[in-house]
């Protein structure tokens, strides 16, 4: 299961960086180049939020923050003890992986809008859309 949401979080990025070349190259039409990077700074703004300032209790022994991938994981026994924290691999990369989170959906949308654009301009040219 790991190995399946690994290979799924390299396959967001590599869609990442493939959306962003497209999207920021000069054949793109200028609106689909101001709707990434608006929506880039956009999910940069709420992946930081949301991994910094979003904490959450899963129970009252366990205090969760960051969403959807959490940064740390406080617990304890019980009321009157400490809170103990979980520092895991996510602690590191929490905040890089919620980005390309809150970064693909646009990431596609403005693949599609591309390519549609691109398509638009073929067939007003004279040439075939394929």
């Amino acid at each position: 299961m790991l190995a399946v949401i690994i290979l799924g979080f390299i396959l967001a990025a590599v869609l990442a960086v493939w959306a962003a070349v497209v999207a920021l190259s000069r054949r793109t039409p200028r609106w689909v180049r101001v709707f990434y990077f608006c929506c880039l700074v956009v999910a940069v703004v709420a992946a930081h939020y949301t991994t910094y300032h979003y904490a959450y209790f899963l129970n009252s022994n366990t205090q969760i923050y960051g969403w959807p991938v959490f940064a740390v994981i406080l617990q304890r026994d019980s009321p009157t003890s400490p809170w103990l924290d979980f520092v895991g691999p996510t602690t590191v990369l929490a905040y890089p992986m919620n980005v390309l989170l809150f970064v693909l959906i646009p990431s596609i949308a403005s693949l599609v809008f591309a390519r549609r654009a691109n398509s638009r301009t073929k067939i007003q040219s004279g040439e075939s859309a394929e």
